[in-house]
């Protein structure tokens, strides 16, 4: 039986910038960051572009460079905006990309998690996957609202077969071998053993 509805939401939706509140980045990450901010055209035109618009408003391309809104939920983190040379994912007040910290609170993982690699990979990995609680919200609405259904439809089944089965065996006819000899086992038409006819006495010879 399918579900007519959708997994109902868990908790309100988080506004990019109160996600990153005590969001903690190592120095020498956000020192890179600033210097790609620098360095890479994909940075160009950063001041230019509004918040919660990308970079093709201004040039016709660049539909990758978002600079994120803090006010909303965060775009789509792509398996790419660990690559700093290319557009991608942009702060709203510093011209450079988010951290893997930021990154990691954009795609609901703990602080706590760690990736294999370094920040690029890490990146690749959060863009790769389902968010954890996104999932989390799926499989819990698949369990309580599909796999619960499935199972108590499975019990019902079960016992319904069990119910059929009993009643189909006490009812179920006779063997044919039982049929052909009767209930006592004997041919039909005969007594049994123990209720046989008397033979017939031999008569007196008279001649």
């Amino acid at each position: 039986m399918l579900i007519s509805h959708h997994p109902s939401a868990e908790t309100a939706p988080i506004a990019a910038g109160e996600s990153l509140a005590g969001c903690s980045t190592p120095p020498e990450q956000l020192a890179g960051l600033f210097e790609a901010g620098r360095k890479y055209r994909s940075f160009k035109y950063w001041d230019k572009v509004r918040v919660g618009s990308s970079e093709s408003h201004i040039t016709g391309q660049g539909f990758n460079a978002v600079k994120f809104d803090p006010r909303k939920p965060a775009r789509t983190v792509r398996r790419n905006d660990g690559n700093l040379g290319m557009h991608g994912a942009m702060h709203w007040t510093e011209c450079r990309r988010f951290s893997l910290p930021e990154f990691k609170r954009f795609g609901s993982f703990p602080d706590e998690f760690c990736f294999a690699g370094e920040f690029e990979e890490g990146i690749r990995q959060i863009g790769n996957c389902v968010p954890p609680l996104f999932m989390r919200a799926i499989s819990r609405h698949i369990r309580e609202n599909i796999l619960a259904q499935i199972s108590s439809g499975e019990r019902a089944a079960r016992t319904c077969t069990r119910f059929l089965s009993i009643s189909q065996s006490r009812s179920k006819p006779l063997s044919r071998d039982r049929s052909a000899r009767g209930l006592s086992g004997s041919i039909p038409g005969s007594l049994p053993n123990n209720r046989r006819r008397p033979s017939a006495r031999p008569r007196p010879d008279t001649n």
